[in-house]
């Protein structure tokens, strides 16, 4: 057995629905983008990590070259009078 519902009573059925539902309910229908957004944020953070590895990586990298380039010198023993 189905029951029509009014034009103004599913209004207010739906209007109860997203309040219930709360941001999150409302977020799950934007046409698209928000399904986009849960692909490319993990992607950018992926993404960034990596950079963020790569430059850390050039940078121990530099010090270490810088280290060898540089001669190794024995300090002076002390002058006895």
């Amino acid at each position: 057995m189905h029951r029509v519902i009014g034009s103004a009573a599913r209004a207010t059925l739906t209007s109860a629905t997203l309040v219930a539902a709360g941001p999150v309910g409302v977020v799950g229908h934007q046409g698209g983008w928000d399904e986009a957004l849960l692909v490319a944020a993990p992607m950018a953070a992926v993404a960034w990590l990596l950079w963020l590895a790569r430059r850390r990586v050039r940078r121990a990298e530099d010090t270490r070259a810088d280290a060898a380039a540089q001669p190794l010198t024995r300090p002076d023993p002390p002058l006895l009078d």
